[in-house]
C-alpha cells in the first residue's frame, strides 16, 4: 500500500504544529507493516523574512525534514507566495492552484500511490482536480484541520469569499472517500452536510517531551497553593480567535472566585497591546515568552493551575461553528501539564472533552455563575486514559486503520 501524505501552503518546518502533527506521524506510519509513506508539502518558500528564504533556508530545511520522518521519501513543490496570503481570497485561490496539479498527477501515477491523505482544504482540492484531470486510480482522505469556509469570512469578512469556499467545500465532499475529523463535533458537521461515506474521528496529537514521563507526573499538584495562578498560550488580539477582552472578563471571574490569582500570559504577541487593553492590577500580570513546546509545557508545569481558553465575548453563527467543532492545541498542552482548563462555553468539542474528563471548568460570560464545573459526561474516561488517544503512537494507528479500510474497498 502506497499512501502520499499531502499538505498545500503550510511552511516546510521541523518545529511546532508541523512537526507534531505531520512529521511525527509520518514517521510512526512509516514503522508500519505493508505501508510506503511519501511526503509531498506543497509548500511557500516566502515568508516574513522574504525571497532569502529560497537561498538560504530552504534546502537546510528539506535535509531536516527527510532525517525526522523515518523511512518515509520526503518531496517538496514550491509555491511562489507568501504564505500570509494563502487564505486571503477566492481569487488567490485560483492563483494558488494554477500551476501544480500536473506535477501532483504525474508522482500519484509514477508511484503507484493508493491513498492521498490530504491535512486541508486546498490539499483535497488539488488531490480531487488531478484525479479527475488524468484519470487516476487512488482513493483520497479528506483531513481538515478545521471549517475553512467559515475561517475565510472572519478573515475577510467577505461574503463572496465565504460562497466561494463553500463551494470549494462541497466540491471536495463529492468526490473524496473518506473524512477525517478532529473532534466529534467536526463529524457532526460534515454528516450535516449530507456526506453519506465514510466519517471517522482522529484528533490532532500533541507531541509532549516524552509519554512515559508526561503520563507518570502531569497530575502532580503544584507547589504554591496560595496563589491561584490562570495561564494563557498563544497569539491573542482584538481581532483573533481568542481576544483579550474575553480574557480579561474570564480573570475577572477567576480573581472573584479564588483568593490571590495571578494572570500569566504565554505568548509573542504585542505587549503593549496585551497591558493596554487587559483591566487587571499590574502586579497581578506577567507575560513571558516561549521557542518551542517543550519551553511551553515547562512552564505550565511549574507555574499554572488553570489554562484559559477566553474565546470572544461578542460572536455569530460562523465564529461559532468553528469554535463548535475545534479541540485547540492549547487544551490539549493544559490538559497534558495537568493544568485545568477553562473552557468558553462557545467552544462546544472543548466543552464535551472536559465533560468527558472530568478535568476543568467551564466559562460562560451571559451565566450568573460564569466559572463553574460542567456537568460530567455518563462514561466519564480518566484523564491519563483520555490523553492517550492525543499521542502521536495512537493517532498515527487510527490512520493506518482508515488507509487499510479504504485500501480494502
Amino acid at each position: 500500500m502506497n499512501v502520499l501524505y499531502l499538505t498545500f501552503g503550510e511552511l516546510a518546518s521541523t518545529s511546532g504544529i508541523i512537526k507534531s502533527q505531520v512529521l511525527d506521524i509520518v514517521r510512526d506510519l512509516s514503522s508500519a507493516d505493508n505501508i510506503n509513506v511519501h511526503l509531498l508539502m506543497v509548500s511557500p518558500i516566502i515568508n516574513k523574512s522574504g525571497i532569502k528564504e529560497l537561498v538560504f533556508r530552504d534546502k537546510k530545511v528539506q535535509k531536516e525534514i527527510s532525517k525526522n520522518i523515518g523511512s518515509a521519501r520526503f518531496i517538496k513543490h514550491n509555491l511562489f507566495f507568501p504564505g500570509r496570503l494563502f487564505h486571503s481570497s477566492g481569487f488567490l485561490f485560483g492563483l494558488f492552484h494554477s500551476y501544480n496539479t500536473k506535477n501532483l498527477a504525474r508522482y500519484i501515477e509514477e508511484n503507484d500511490i493508493s491513498i492521498v491523505h490530504c491535512r486541508s482544504y486546498h490539499a483535497a482540492f488539488e488531490a480531487v482536480k488531478a484525479r479527475q484531470k488524468y484519470s487516476l486510480n487512488c482513493k483520497i482522505l479528506f483531513d481538515p484541520r478545521g471549517l475553512l469556509p467559515e475561517e475565510v469570512l472572519i478573515k475577510t469578512s467577505s461574503t463572496l469569499d465565504f460562497e466561494f469556499f463553500k463551494n470549494v467545500e462541497n466540491d471536495i465532499l463529492k468526490n473524496v472517500d473518506a473524512i477525517s475529523c478532529v473532534s466529534n463535533e467536526m463529524a457532526i458537521y460534515f454528516r450535516n452536510q449530507s456526506f453519506e461515506k465514510s466519517i471517522h474521528v482522529n484528533y490532532a496529537c500533541f507531541e509532549p517531551p516524552s509519554e512515559p514521563e508526561i503520563l507518570n507526573s502531569s497530575l502532580t499538584k503544584k507547589v504554591n497553593h496560595k496563589i491561584k495562578t490562570l495561564c494563557y498560550v498563544g497569539n491573542i488580539s482584538e481581532s483573533g480567535y481568542h481576544t483579550i477582552s474575553a480574557l480579561s472578563k474570564l480573570y475577572g471571574n477567576f480573581r472573584n472566585k479564588f483568593d490571590g490569582t495571578r494572570l500569566l500570559i504565554i505568548s509573542h504577541s504585542n505587549r503593549d497591546e496585551i497591558i493596554k487593553s487587559l483591566d487587571i492590577p499590574e502586579n497581578e500580570l506577567e507575560i513571558v515568552g516561549a521557542n518551542n513546546s517543550y519551553e511551553v509545557h515547562k512552564l505550565l508545569k511549574e507555574r499554572a493551575d488553570y489554562g484559559a481558553l477566553p474565546y470572544k465575548l461578542d460572536t455569530n453563527d460562523d465564529y461559532d461553528s468553528v469554535a463548535e467543532t475545534m479541540i485547540g492545541n492549547k487544551t490539549i498542552e493544559y490538559l497534558f501539564a495537568g493544568v485545568k482548563p477553562i473552557v468558553n462555553i462557545k467552544c462546544t468539542a472543548a466543552v464535551n472533552l472536559i465533560r468527558k474528563c472530568g478535568f476543568g471548568m467551564v466559562f460562560d460570560p451571559s451565566a450568573p455563575e460564569e466559572i463553574y464545573k460542567p456537568e460530567l459526561d455518563e462514561n466519564v474516561a480518566r484523564l491519563e486514559d483520555l490523553l492517550i488517544e492525543f499521542t502521536t503512537r495512537a493517532v498515527a494507528k487510527k490512520y493506518f486503520e482508515i488507509y487499510l479500510d479504504l485500501y480494502g474497498e
